[in-house]
């Protein structure tokens, strides 16, 4: 593979092309496909309501959406439908595997995708997880074109070899075999532009094997247009938070701590999630004797979600880290303030939405001092995250992802990408 300037120049030759992209998508897909394509969307979770968060959130999106637009759209995936996803997911065909366990989902996911590539001869194959280890070399060898698409919060350092690799290798076996599965794609999607260059700094991937695509907002949040927030009651405003429950990366215990500190600022808060530290954050709520005033309500389908968000008068969603924060955007495509933190590209992406505030610092003091000052100025701000909205809802839409994935994964001038040098 070759390396440094040589390198780059060899990637930026192949962006050298004489018709538009979408002409050559056009011309690409009649020919060799005709204007309907059959997909195999592989993902390693089951569609349980224990552990329902953004993975299987856009794998669904995405599935839907291609639907949408006439192609044929299967999803093999491990466990049984707890949630009903077959029903409410119109035009997608789902292939659940019947259990799940962590340990063994890679290979239990790839026992369901394997025979589905045999028989269903799909024209593309996308993984989302570590499945992809084993299902995209054999889908490629078969004739598919194949798709890596990146949703982790946050990558490894698997580029070089030493005992720190390894030690990564150890800890997160699944995503090293993401990592694994990138040299049988043809091209590797990311969901935002933080993580492809996480994937070219950590990776060792070149750039130009690569292509943010995006992520797009749920039907349920864009279906019904934004309501104005409720009337702020005598008692302050009522938050809402959506996300895993997990202080690692979602420090739901700060905000909480942060909540005790402005007493006066708020009157309820609804927490939207499941998972590790469920019970830690209960017991953390009931030290600080605010539990009276706190609705931890589990793991909500999307429509639920809007009502919830509907229902608050802002959001307040503190993270250490993430490749692209989902819900930041679902609330303020619901036209609600919120405050949050400067990760992946949060602070880039809203530089002109004021209704979003990024802090720098997961800090209970910062946080409670944002909310003494909404709670002061809220007609002000919540005209600000009305007029927010739309410019959030135009921007991230499903079918404008579907329509990048399938234009990354048939460009002529991605033929190929076994000749595509790594990154210097």
């Amino acid at each position: 593979m070759g390396t440094g300037r040589a390198a780059k120049i060899r990637c930026a030759r192949r962006r050298r092309v004489g018709y538009s992209e979408s002409t050559l998508l056009t011309m690409y897909e009649y020919v060799m496909y005709g204007s309907t394509m059959r997909l195999l969307l592989t993902f390693e979770y089951p569609f349980h309501a224990m552990g329902y968060g953004g993975g299987h959130q856009i794998t669904r999106g995405l599935a839907r959406a291609l639907a949408r637009q006439g192609h044929e759209v299967h999803v093999a995936c491990t466990g049984v439908d707890e949630l009903g996803v077959a029903a409410a997911d119109s035009g997608v065909q789902y292939h659940f595997g019947g259990s799940f366990s962590p340990r063994s989902s890679p290979w239990s996911a790839a026992a369901v995708a394997l025979p589905l590539v045999h028989r269903l001869r799909p024209h593309i194959v996308c993984s989302f997880t570590s499945e992809a280890a084993i299902v995209l070399p054999v889908a490629r060898a078969a004739g598919a074109r194949t798709l890596m698409y990146l949703a982790a919060p946050d990558l490894k350092p698997f580029r070089s070899a030493s005992m720190a690799t390894l030690r990564d290798v150890r800890r997160s076996l699944g995503q090293f075999l993401q990592f694994v599965g990138c040299g049988a794609a043809h091209r590797i999607l990311t969901l935002s532009d933080y993580l492809a260059e996480q994937a070219t700094a950590r990776w060792g991937i070149a750039p130009c094997r690569l292509e943010a695509v995006g992520v797009g907002l749920d039907d349920a949040i864009c279906a019904t247009p934004v309501v104005v927030a409720p009337t702020l009651p005598a008692g302050g405003l009522h938050l809402a938070s959506v996300g895993r429950l997990c202080f690692a990366q979602k420090p739901l215990d700060v905000a909480a701590t942060a909540l005790a500190l402005a007493p006066d600022t708020w009157s309820r808060w609804s927490i939207v999630g499941a998972g590790e530290d469920d019970a830690a954050l209960r017991a953390h709520i009931e030290r600080l004797g605010i539990g009276g005033r706190v609705d931890m309500l589990g793991t909500l389908p999307s429509a639920e979600v809007k009502s919830v968000l509907d229902r608050a008068h802002a959001a307040i969603l503190p993270s250490r880290y993430e490749s692209f924060f989902l819900s930041v955007y679902e609330a303020a495509a619901r036209g609600r303030p919120v405050l949050t933190s400067m990760v992946a590209d949060i602070a880039r992406d809203f530089a002109h939405n004021p209704s979003v505030r990024a802090l720098p610092v997961v800090q209970a003091a910062a946080f409670a001092q944002v909310l003494r000052e909404w709670r002061a100025d809220y007609p002000e701000v919540a005209a600000q995250a009305l007029a927010d909205a739309e410019r959030v809802r135009l921007r991230l839409t499903w079918d404008h992802v579907a329509a990048r994935v399938l234009e990354a994964a048939h460009h002529p001038r991605f033929r190929d990408s076994s000749s595509v040098p790594a990154a210097a």
